[in-house]
């Protein structure tokens, strides 16, 4: 009875789409930047109960934190290019190629 649960299970595509795959490599960590402002991370939030979405900003150095509303793809560009006129630009950006960040206007 076993082997033919086990031939279902392996046909079955519902059955597959919710099994749990084995993770076959640890989970590596990332190094720390050797100064602030070296590397930031960046990610959006939301929807918000309001319908807003928040755009997150980290320095994974400091863990200093900026977080804004979105509302265009220029606020966003304007936020950065204060946050950049103040801080300078860092040597690598992390984010998750979110919607937010394939805009034309928004090109990491």
């Amino acid at each position: 009875m076993n082997t033919d649960i086990e031939a279902y299970v392996e046909k079955c595509l519902g059955c597959q789409a919710n099994s749990r795959v084995p993770n076959s490599e640890p989970i590596k960590m990332s190094n720390l930047p050797e100064h602030v402002w070296d590397e930031l991370a960046m990610d959006s939030f939301g929807p918000l109960p309001s319908g807003e979405y928040l755009f997150v900003i980290e320095d994974l150095y400091s863990r200093f934190v900026d977080i804004m509303k979105i509302t265009t793809g220029s606020n966003v560009i304007n936020k950065l290019e204060r946050l950049f006129v103040i801080f300078g630009y860092p040597k690598k950006i992390r984010s998750n190629n979110g919607p937010p960040f394939q805009s034309k206007e928004l090109k990491l």
